[in-house]
């Protein structure tokens, strides 16, 4: 039969050559599965050390890494880390969940968290610890010395605007001088009289306006016990770039 035609490993065919052929043909056999390899390994240049386990190991099933593709053109044996169960294994060994990666970040499970622990929320409320405690108080500086200039109008009381008040009157002869007498005829026609004395000096007054010196105020404010506020986080996250978590299966 004619030799075989391949050009990767999974191209060759395990039952070629066929029994008949010829002896003659077996250089173009070795010649061609040496061009294979060759082919398929392009870019080893030295020994390969690993073993069969690390080779099948290298990503183990279960394991997952970040995939900068689209969600909908995942390499075989792969799937989207989006919660599914049930999911086959490849390598015969029963069935495998798969974890709802998206969006969520990854936290390392230790003596904090558990494999498989979800939790927190895009935004975040708290508050903050009861304290606090105080008050103020202090004083205004020495200031505000200050006058207004001017006087009040000169001003001569009428009699109409006179408070009530009294006069000493005394009886007594008319003597020369101050003063004003009130002469009257008694009906044994002997005279008295009753004089009034001057008081004031009846010229108009004015009153100036005093100087308002420097002064201070002293000042409290309430006393503020123990207290706390609430305080709304809309969102801490950092600057991001989103990739999708796949698993092997």
């Amino acid at each position: 039969m004619p030799l075989e035609v391949a050009t990767f490993i999974n191209q060759l065919d395990p039952s070629n050559p066929a029994a008949p052929d010829l002896l003659a043909d077996t250089d173009n056999h070795l010649r061609l599965i040496k061009q294979v390899i060759k082919n398929t390994f392009p870019n080893v240049t030295g020994p390969v050390t690993l073993t069969q386990h690390g080779l099948n190991g290298a990503v183990p099933i279960g394991g997952i890494i970040l995939w900068s593709g689209a969600t909908n053109a995942i390499p075989a044996g792969w799937v989207l880390c989006a919660g599914q169960t049930g999911i086959s294994r490849s390598d015969g060994e029963g069935t495998i969940n798969v974890p709802d990666l998206r969006n969520r970040f990854i936290v390392g499970a230790g003596g904090s968290y558990t494999v498989g622990q979800t939790g927190g929320s895009q935004a975040q409320t708290g508050t903050t610890d009861t304290q606090g405690s105080h008050a103020h108080s202090g004083s205004t500086g020495v200031a505000g010395g200050h006058y207004h200039g001017g006087r009040t109008a000169d001003h001569r009381l009428t009699i109409a605007q006179m408070p009530s008040h009294d006069h000493s009157v005394y009886h007594g002869s008319v003597a020369n001088g101050g003063g004003s007498a009130l002469m009257r005829a008694s009906a044994t026609g002997s005279t008295s009289a009753s004089f009034i004395e001057n008081r004031g000096g009846g010229d108009p007054h004015s009153h100036g306006i005093g100087w308002d010196g420097d002064h201070a105020h002293t000042f409290a404010t309430d006393y503020q016990g123990a207290h706390w506020h609430n305080v709304n986080i809309p969102d801490g996250r950092p600057p991001f770039y989103a990739l999708a978590y796949i698993m092997r299966v």
